[in-house]
């Protein structure tokens, strides 16, 4: 048999007795130029394609021939680690010199795939060379809740005094002495955040009396008109400039506007207040000092001291299905307080409902506790790690707790941040930057979230006419709906449309460009309030409303309005 081959390149015949082949070395690695492969030498390989490497020995640089195949680029020095982003991933059995942030290493000595943390202070495990991932704990992570404290939908500062609004409607209810005086100072001792009060003499005589409701509550009648302040209830006061001689039905209407910074109220963000108490803190959106990457934060100012309180967001079941299916999760915030500040810890945790999904309660702690204790949670409320007092300074500092395991059985998840500290005093300052919970064993850098994007998704619970730094209640018509009825002016009927379908179907507040809610009221041309009814509210993605003036009501047709549709997780 003829010692011959046919090869790209030539094959030279071992000595006399040997049945080996050899290459013709050069030739070979010619050829292999030609396919692409790592070159080495002094000059560059003699045909050139687009990724090609070469090792230069002339330059001791290792290149990669660019994707226009008309240059080099320098990746790092022969015999050497990788030393820039350029190149993120090394091979070998000791640890690359230098390191940066998110470096992929193939330890070939411990048998793992390591990637280096955000941190760039150790290596995360990711699994085992030469196998697939092992478990959820090695899948993408994915940010759930990515906030910025941009969204301010309820508006932009909450403080302890409320605002209560009085409407004269002595023309809606037969004209009288119009005496009557709302106490608009900070006495409101409710929660109900757009509740109408409304007031309305009932006899005549010495004196007139007058009765009065809560929304569409029953009335309580035969109530003494006074000069002097006289209760209704939550701390809502009137009185009158006379005790006689007003006329049936004479009377007043009073708005709530809530305050925004009790127990259980929602802020920036959707993150709802939990305190210990009432008008424990005041809330602001602040620009003051912000990390890289955000233009806001929230701003809590003591105003009650010793005293717990703190800031969470809850996730609707269909978002809570990825971290029960990745079994970790992981939590970040960026946070300071003011200087000299008697606040010198923070807690921050991963909270888990566990009852039926999207049915949680709404106050997840039973009891604060002492200083050094977590809260108390109520039945099937969890925390998914043991919190712990980080020290907090007044500069801006990343906090984070990483890889938490989330149990099978969780159907709502979230992050509660809360301080512990039962010394704050008056005036001390609680400054809250990107807060973020996402899937997985370690904390992904912070990604400032797309605005519309992200006001779309806060209108899934949260939705209003009113501009985004408007409270709804302001005396604005900016965003308000022409509504048109029928002829007769009597009656009319339309059709709200929400921007996205809301999560559940809304609670529905309709307001008058004055700032006055009434059962739905609303304002027309001539400035006064007319009664709206929502006839069909089933839908998440509309609801019917119909209209019918109260008691003479001018025309319909002219009537504009404001409304907030709110459908919370919790």
């Amino acid at each position: 048999m003829a010692d011959s081959f046919t090869t790209n390149f030539n094959l030279n015949k071992g000595a006399a007795g040997k049945t080996d082949w050899y290459p013709d070395w050069q030739a070979a690695l010619d050829f292999l130029d030609t396919l692409g492969a790592c070159h080495r030498g002094s000059t560059e390989p003699l045909v050139t394609q687009a990724s090609m490497f070469w090792a230069d020995t002339t330059s001791g640089k290792f290149k990669q021939r660019n994707e226009a195949d008309d240059a080099w680029i320098d990746l790092w020095d022969l015999g050497s680690a990788p030393s820039s982003a350029s190149q993120n991933y090394y091979v070998g059995s000791s640890e690359p010199s230098p390191t940066f942030a998110h470096l992929l290493w193939a330890d070939t000595m411990a048998g793992k795939l390591k990637q280096r943390n955000a941190a760039d202070d150790a290596w995360v495990e990711l699994w085992d060379l030469g196998s697939a991932p092992a478990s959820s704990v090695q899948t993408s992570h994915n940010a759930l809740v990515n906030s910025n404290f941009d969204l301010w939908q309820r508006g932009t500062s909450f403080s302890a005094t409320t605002n209560i609004k009085g409407y004269d409607a002595n023309r809606d209810f037969g004209g009288g002495l119009n005496d009557i005086v709302v106490d608009s100072g900070d006495n409101f001792t409710g929660t109900d955040w757009g509740a109408v009060y409304e007031v309305r003499i009932d006899a005549t005589g010495t004196p007139d009396t007058f009765k009065w409701r809560k929304n569409t509550g029953s009335w309580t009648s035969g109530v003494n008109t006074d000069t002097d302040w006289v209760t209704l209830a939550e701390g809502v006061r009137v009185k009158w400039g006379a005790t006689t001689g007003h006329t049936i039905n004479e009377g007043l209407l009073i708005t709530i506007i809530g305050s925004q910074n009790k127990d259980g109220d929602y802020t920036a963000d959707r993150f709802k207040l939990l305190s210990d108490g009432n008008d424990i803190v005041d809330l602001a959106r602040s620009a003051e000092t912000p990390p890289a990457g955000s233009t806001y934060g929230l701003k809590a100012t003591v105003v009650t001291p010793n005293k717990k309180f703190g800031f969470m967001q809850l996730l609707e079941n269909r978002d809570t299905l990825a971290f029960v299916k990745n079994g970790k999760a992981s939590i970040g915030i960026v946070a300071r307080v003011n200087a000299s500040s008697g606040i010198n810890n923070i807690r921050i945790a991963v909270i888990e409902w566990r009852g039926a999904k999207d049915a949680a309660t709404a106050d997840p702690v039973s009891a604060w506790g002492a200083a050094g204790a977590n809260p108390t949670l109520n039945t099937d409320w969890y925390f998914a790690n043991t919190p712990a007092n980080i020290p907090i300074t007044s500069s801006n500092q990343n906090f984070s707790v990483e890889d938490v395991t989330v149990n099978a059985s969780t159907t709502n998840i979230g992050l509660l941040i809360w301080i512990d500290d039962t010394d704050a005093v008056a005036s001390d300052e609680l400054y809250l930057f990107q807060a973020q919970l996402n899937t997985g064993d370690s904390l992904t850098d912070f990604v400032p979230p797309e605005p519309q994007g992200d006001l779309l998704k806060a209108n899934r619970y949260f939705a209003k006419t009113y501009a985004q730094d408007s409270a709804p209640g302001s005396e604005t018509n900016a965003g308000a709906i022409p509504f048109i009825g029928n002829a007769s002016g009597n009656s009319g009927s339309g059709v709200l449309f929400f921007p996205v379908e809301m999560f559940e179907t809304p609670t529905i507040r309709t307001w008058s460009i004055q700032g006055y809610a009434y059962n739905s009221a609303h304002s027309n041309n001539n400035g006064i309030p007319a009664q709206f009814s929502i006839s069909s509210p089933g839908a998440k993605g509309f609801s019917e409303i119909g209209i019918s003036p109260q008691l003479g009501q001018y025309p319909a047709s002219s009537i504009s309005f404001q409304f907030s549709a709110e459908a919370e997780v919790f």
